[in-house]
């Protein structure tokens, strides 16, 4: 049954509204309700992120400190072996593994030389996340101390001389 109403936009016949009406939209329950469910689901997952970060941060670090020890036991390997000596200086790095100034560093590493024979010398390298070279870090025999304020990765390097003869 079609009613005839008078409209602005001229003399149209408009469909008379009942039941036969089509919902369009979602109720104020229906909102609040799919709200709800997804807040429960986030919250969980709010609470993964700084497990995440934190493992993150520990894989970056894994990984800048093997570039650090590589590039370090490299250059020890390629220079002559008796020029290779104690060097108490302490080496800047960034993420990347690459030498950088103090202040816009991320890593500081340290070598050391131990050496029980003249054929064989042990190196030992040292990495601490310690950006801008900010911490002094405590030293023993010319070592930085395990279980300080920042946390120390120590890895040794072997450095043989080549026998010629």
């Amino acid at each position: 049954m079609v009613m005839r109403v008078t409209s602005p936009f001229g003399n149209r016949p408009i469909p008379r509204l009942g039941l036969c009406m089509r919902r369009t939209g979602f109720s104020l329950v229906e909102v609040v309700i799919a709200l709800g469910i997804v807040g429960i689901a986030f919250v969980p997952l709010m609470g993964l992120l700084p497990t995440g970060l934190g493992s993150f941060r520990s894989s970056v670090d894994r990984s800048a400190t093997a570039r650090i020890v590589e590039r370090m036991g490299n250059e020890a390997k390629q220079s002559d072996f008796d020029a290779v000596t104690s060097q108490v200086a302490d080496r800047f790095f960034d993420d990347q593994g690459n030498e950088v100034a103090a202040s816009k560093s991320i890593y500081q590493a340290r070598m050391t030389v131990q050496s029980d024979n003249t054929h064989l010398k042990r190196l030992v390298i040292q990495v601490a996340r310690n950006p801008g070279g900010g911490i002094t870090l405590a030293t023993e025999d010319g070592l930085w101390k395990e279980g300080g304020t920042l946390p120390v990765a120590t890895r040794s390097v072997f450095l043989a001389r080549s026998s010629t003869e």
